[in-house]
Formats: C-alpha cells, sequence, structure tokens
C-alpha cells in the first residue's frame, strides 16, 4: 500500500442525487395489509381521490395512511406529503412549553413520528423535511393553505372542532 505523499489529500467518496436516492430506498418498507378490512383501505387509497377511515384504535389507520403517503411520494405520484392533525390538550396549554412552535407541537407529533420511522430511515425523514416534501403541521394552522400534487394525511379528525 502506498503511503501518501506530501501535499496529497485523501478523497472522500461523493455521491450524487440519484446514488443517495437508491441507497435510501433501501431503507424503505412497503405498507403490507394484514386484514381484509386493511386491504380494502389501500384498495379505496389507490383508486379514490379522497379517503375517510375510521376504526379502533390499534387498527393500522395511521400505519397505512403514512405508508401510503410515502410511497406516493417514493414512487414520485405526489410531490409533497403534509401531515396533519388537530392538537389536543389535556389541561395544559402548549404555549407552557419551552422551546419554538414546533418544538412545542413535537409531543402532539409524535405518533405520526413514530410511524414515518418505522417505513423510512430517520435520515431519509430528514432529507425530505428539509427539501419541504414532508411537512408535518398542526391542523390549526392550515387554514388558507394550497394543496397541489400532495398527499394529504389528517389523522385524528374526530377531535377537530367544528371550525376546524
Amino acid at each position: 500500500m502506498r503511503k501518501p505523499t506530501k501535499g496529497t489529500k485523501k478523497r472522500s467518496k461523493t455521491i450524487d442525487a440519484t446514488e443517495r436516492i437508491v441507497v435510501a430506498q433501501q431503507y424503505r418498507k412497503a405498507v403490507n395489509p394484514r386484514t381484509e378490512h386493511q386491504k380494502q383501505y389501500v384498495g379505496s387509497i389507490i383508486s379514490n381521490t379522497i379517503t375517510f377511515c375510521q376504526g379502533v384504535a390499534g387498527s393500522g389507520k395511521t400505519h397505512i395512511a403514512i405508508g401510503m403517503a410515502l410511497e406516493y411520494l417514493l414512487d414520485e405520484k405526489v410531490k409533497k406529503i403534509v401531515i396533519t392533525r388537530p392538537v389536543v390538550e389535556s389541561g395544559e396549554k402548549i404555549g407552557y412549553l419551552p422551546g419554538s412552535a414546533e418544538e412545542k407541537l413535537h409531543p402532539y407529533l409524535l405518533p405520526i413520528l413514530d410511524e414515518i420511522s418505522y417505513f423510512i430511515s430517520p435520515s431519509q425523514y430528514s432529507s425530505l423535511k428539509l427539501s419541504n416534501r414532508i411537512e408535518v403541521v398542526p391542523l390549526n394552522l392550515m387554514r388558507g393553505r394550497t394543496f397541489n400534487n400532495c398527499f394529504i394525511v389528517c389523522d385524528e379528525s374526530q377531535n377537530a372542532s367544528y371550525d376546524q
């Protein structure tokens, strides 16, 4: 093995954008419906513009919605995912929490982030979020927005107020 001579630098391997996409997709998990109702839910998402879903806790509603949204985004069927849910406070107002608005809302968005991390790697999520291809926004901040070529997931909408 040759020893580097004075003045030469070690070259680090650079990865272009196409290689980064291929590497990121290696960590991607596919949506795998386990029950007949989940299969119908996936079919409804594929064949309709708008899909509403209700069911008991733990039946996979959020899991399937987030998984399908990520599939659509990574397969370039949509340009962006917008994930929203109402902020339902239990006693305390979120203003008492320290930090920015995003930091205050983080605890309310944890179930969504858990599902995202099941399907893609944290680095891929960070990249998609930084490039504004994934937005996680509370429902009360959605007024007046326009969405073109987006996959929108409204989670826990039964907790939304009439005005929301």
